[in-house]
């Protein structure tokens, strides 16, 4: 190999490495910059789904309490008013002792 090739060649190798380094760091700097955007973008998503949340669970708490003394009157209605039947498929046998 000739002196003066390998020295170019060198050079060459040098510039390249400046040039991928400046590359990769400008390739850094635009995905930095898009997740940035992008987590705002998520964060917002993620505070509005916590408002509608605890909207929905506010909403559901208050028909509880307007409806839990009703719903508990029924159920103790249903409880406490036993009807007596025979099951449908109840077939009379005489009992012998």
């Amino acid at each position: 190999m000739q002196p003066g090739r390998a020295k170019r060649l060198e050079q060459a190798k040098e510039e390249a490495q400046v040039e991928i380094e400046l590359f990769r760091q400008e390739r850094e700097k635009q995905f930095n910059e898009f997740k940035l955007k992008h987590m705002r973008i998520n964060e917002y998503k993620a505070a509005k789904l916590d408002a509608d949340t605890t909207k929905k669970i506010d909403e559901i708490n208050k028909a509880v309490a307007v409806n839990k003394q009703a719903v508990i009157d029924q159920f103790l209605e249903l409880v406490t008013d036993i009807k007596p039947e025979l099951p449908k498929n109840f077939k009379a046998t005489a009992y012998k002792e």
